[in-house]
């Protein structure tokens, strides 16, 4: 859970470097609660690939972090 939020954090300082797509999909999940199935399903998309896609973007923000720190700060 501590996590989770520390992940909300980057996304609302860093959410202006990812893509529009990957904005939507950590909304998705972290906002609306939305499981996998039901952000894939609209789109014709798998579970797994909606997961990857959320994985990369923690990554991206664990990136962000790592190089601007402002959420240290």
């Amino acid at each position: 859970m501590e996590k989770d939020l520390r992940y909300v954090e980057l996304f609302e300082i860093y959410q202006g470097l990812l893509t529009d797509r990957q904005r939507e999909l950590f909304r998705s999940h972290y906002y609306y609660d939305l499981s996998l199935s039901e952000i894939a399903e609209p789109d014709g998309n798998t579970r797994q690939n909606v997961y990857m896609a959320i994985k990369k973007v923690k990554t991206k923000l664990d990136e962000y972090e790592n190089l601007l720190k402002i959420h240290s700060k």
